[in-house]
């Protein structure tokens, strides 16, 4: 995800969808994909792990 997608999809201002991002990965909910300074992606590592499991049936 990107700030600026966030912001679009949740019809929130730029700077405040930022700051959501920023406290998230503050706590290691998100991780930032590289070391760009725009257009940075960030990713929710946990639920990746999650949805890489196999399947319990």
């Amino acid at each position: 995800m990107t700030v600026s997608g966030v912001a679009k999809k949740r019809k929130i201002a730029f700077p405040t969808a930022q700051r959501a991002i920023d406290k998230l990965e503050k706590v290691g909910v998100l991780k930032q994909t590289s070391d760009a300074k725009r257009n940075r992606i960030y990713f929710a590592r946990r639920l990746l792990d999650i949805l890489d499991e196999p399947a319990h049936v």
